[in-house]
């Protein structure tokens, strides 16, 4: 039996079906469930190895509890979730598996929730992903967050303060290449390192209303040509950084100037480099607010609302035949 801890903030279910995601989640919501007093439950279901339900209660500042699930008894999760929620409080899900893909429990699961949060690590074709999400979040009763999207969200307040003006908007728009490098850098957590670029430079399109004419795979990197324009995605190891994330952005016009956002991870700040062949301009910077564990990014998934600028990101990524992904 699970004793009653007054004080909880919100209630929190994850759900995991493998051991990678299971860990990375742990990762995340450790400083949460430290800080803030929580009930959590994690569900994982397995094969062989976790071929039964049961609970586990486990020695947290919050209370979190473990039910382990074969596939075959995975009906049976939300009857136990349900009587153990703390009523009248936010409840809070954290899916770790392909959110468009078929699941006996999520329907019912979402159900309970106030707010779902997911992302696309477990995602086996990106385009299929977006054009189905395109559909999902139109029909979602719940709030909802894609901590891909989250993960950008300092890129996206960065570019908006560089390009902040009418001149500086028809710049960009009259860019005829962009370049995003980001860290190819996979750990035991992430296997798809590419996708903060690939979300970054669809709401760059989406924005700028390019229309997506063709892409290919060269030496690794992704050139995105739409029309009249070019973009090119290329992973470089940066040890230093956590996977996927971008620390460059280059645009140039067709008069060769040159604007260069470079990421000092140091400082965490990011670089302006404004040049033509001729001439450069005083560099300055910006502060990248960056999604770190703890409150930040509790602020990130758990109180931040997709704009209509991720549907069009969404639209826009839905129509790129992505391979490997």
């Amino acid at each position: 039996m699970v004793k009653d801890i007054k004080g909880y903030l919100f209630n929190l279910i994850i759900y995991t079906a493998e051991k990678r995601r299971s860990d990375y989640f742990e990762q995340i919501v450790h400083p949460l469930i430290e800080k803030f007093p929580s009930r959590v439950i994690h569900i994982q279901c397995g094969k062989e190895e976790l071929s039964h339900t049961g609970i586990e209660p486990c020695g947290h500042a919050s209370e979190r509890l473990m039910l382990f699930s074969s596939p075959e008894n995975l009906s049976k999760i939300p009857f136990i979730v349900l009587p153990r929620l703390v009523p009248d409080l936010p409840v809070y899900l954290l899916w770790g598996d392909d959110l468009t893909a078929e699941n006996p429990i999520l329907p019912k699961l979402e159900k309970l929730a106030t707010r779902l949060i997911f992302d696309t690590e477990s995602t086996a074709n990106l385009q299929t992903f977006a054009q189905k999400m395109l559909n999902k979040v139109e029909t979602l009763n719940t709030e909802f967050m894609d901590i891909s999207w989250a993960e950008i969200a300092g890129w996206r307040d960065v570019i908006a303060q560089v390009f902040n003006t009418k001149s500086q908007l028809d710049y960009l728009r009259q860019c005829n290449y962009i370049h995003i490098k980001y860290n190819q850098l996979q750990d035991e957590y992430i296997n798809h390192d590419s996708v903060q670029a690939i979300y970054l430079q669809g709401w760059l399109a989406a924005q700028l209303e390019w229309t997506f004419k063709t892409i290919e795979e060269i030496d690794g990197e992704h050139h995105i040509e739409y029309h009249g324009r070019k973009v090119v995605l290329t992973p470089q190891k940066r040890r230093t950084l956590n996977p996927g994330i971008i620390f460059e952005i280059s645009c140039i016009d067709d008069r060769n100037l040159k604007t260069t956002l470079t990421f000092a991870d140091q400082q965490s700040k990011v670089m302006i480099y404004i040049s033509t062949p001729d001439h450069c301009d005083v560099p300055y910077s910006l502060q990248l607010q960056a999604m770190q564990t703890g409150a930040t990014a509790m602020k990130e998934m758990f109180y931040f609302r997709p704009s209509h600028h991720y549907r069009k990101m969404l639209q826009t990524i839905g129509k790129i035949p992505w391979r490997n992904f």
